[in-house]
């Protein structure tokens, strides 16, 4: 029997993101960073910042246009079709604005939220009559939410669970999780998250960071309804940073670290999967590819903006909000290696494995090529089996990084895929 290895490429770890994320040169360029942005589909979108401006694209970020400016430092927004949505403010009396034109003239529809608040950091729809907001980062703690488009807004505290909140997120119109900080805001303040299944007439605390003492959960990330993640904002003598993880859909959290990921301090998290995912916030950006078990941190011109405050994934494309926005093509990255369906792959064992993979496959004429992917998309390994009898191993680089890889093999009867877990 005849094998040969015929290439073995090592993951690079500090330019995992450089192939994907693209800075989208016509797109609005703020010295800090556009604070949040909104797309109901893959082309259309908004994004607005601390200038008080909204800018629009039509065609997947290309292009913009700037639509308006409102008074305000403009924090949050939701959008729900291509004419409705809402910005959230902070630092103004004038704390949410509505559009039913796409942006083009905005209603301040503030004394519509009573009791009064401060300020909403976060936007979050998951209908056109079902939208739930939060804030402030600052305190108080405050909830708000409609059931009717816009049309009235109920406003709820909460405290004693929260005492600032920054972001929310909702699975359905029930189950949501709001990620904050409980305690003084000038003084003693540790991160939180809090979770409700009754729309949010009550809350239940989830998880807080106990070692954390000068701190906020910034925000969230769901790649699926089970398995999400929640960054940490925190001041202190620590260079780790942090994010939370859960599998049971929020109700409980295990705390990962981050090493060396600039002064620890985090905002953004997004991830495109359960295990490809990225933080970034206070000029440092991470990237892992094993759903947080391993990081690598990017340097400067490696993709993707250092100071991104908020991820969008959708319809096979992401969004992100830093100094410009970034697009992502997800589906490209993720699914490289195509749909493969066959059953030309019997099996791999062992998997998970550390050094050899022996793969099955159907024998057919000819010679058979198994490709190895990582979790982003890309080729790092191939396996080439001359005399096609059903066997093959993948020898596993010894530098290749812990984490989920697909083999893809092709033969002149079919193709296939398996995942096989690396461990380290």
């Amino acid at each position: 029997m005849y094998r040969l290895l015929l290439l073995a490429v090592l993951v690079v770890p500090s330019a995992l993101a450089q192939p994907t994320w693209v800075e989208l040169e016509a797109s609005p360029y703020n010295d800090y960073r556009s604070e949040d942005i909104s797309f109901v589909s893959a082309d259309l979108g908004w994004a607005v910042d601390g200038r008080g401006r909204v800018h629009k694209t039509e065609d997947g970020g290309s292009t913009w246009t700037q639509t308006t400016s409102l008074l305000g430092y403009l924090r949050s927004t939701a959008f729900v079709s291509p004419t409705l949505g809402w910005v959230g403010t902070i630092g103004s009396q004038d704390q949410l604005y509505e559009t039913r034109d796409g942006g083009a003239t905005f209603t301040n529809v503030s004394d519509r939220l009573r009791p009064a608040i401060d300020g909403v950091c976060s936007l979050f729809a998951v209908s056109e009559d079902e939208v739930f907001g939060a804030g402030t980062y600052y305190g108080p703690a405050i909830f708000i939410k409609t059931t009717d488009g816009g049309a009235t807004w109920t406003v709820r505290p909460l405290r004693p669970h929260l005492d600032t909140v920054i972001d929310v997120h909702f699975f359905d119109a029930q189950h949501g999780l709001a990620v904050g900080g409980t305690g003084d805001f000038g003084g003693t303040i540790r991160p939180r998250v809090i979770e409700t299944r009754d729309g949010g007439v009550t809350w239940t605390i989830r998880h807080t960071v106990e070692s954390v003492t000068r701190g906020w959960g910034w925000k969230l990330s769901f790649p699926t309804p089970d398995i999400g993640y929640m960054s940490v904002e925190k001041y202190d003598a620590n260079p780790n940073a942090m994010i939370l993880k859960t599998t049971d859909g929020g109700t409980t959290w295990a705390e990962i670290v981050i090493p060396n990921a600039g002064d620890g301090n985090l905002q953004s998290v997004g991830f495109m999967t359960p295990e490809v995912g990225w933080v970034s916030g206070r000029g440092t950006t991470s990237v892992t590819t094993d759903g947080g078990a391993t990081w690598a941190q990017l340097l400067p011109g490696e993709g993707l903006d250092p100071n991104v405050n908020r991820f969008q994934f959708l319809g096979g494309v992401a969004y992100a909000s830093g100094r410009k926005i970034h697009r992502l093509n997800t589906q490209s990255v993720a699914t490289e290696a195509g749909p493969v369906e066959s059953d030309a792959l019997w099996g791999v064992d062992p998997n998970p494995a550390r050094s050899v993979v022996r793969i099955r496959y159907r024998p057919a004429p000819g010679p058979a090529t198994v490709d190895v992917f990582d979790a982003l998309g890309r080729r790092v390994g191939s396996v080439y089996e001359a005399v096609a009898d059903g066997q093959a191993e993948w020898h596993i680089p010894a530098g290749l990084a812990g984490g989920v890889y697909t083999l893809r093999i092709r033969t002149s009867e079919g193709q296939g895929t398996r995942a096989v877990t690396v461990i380290r």
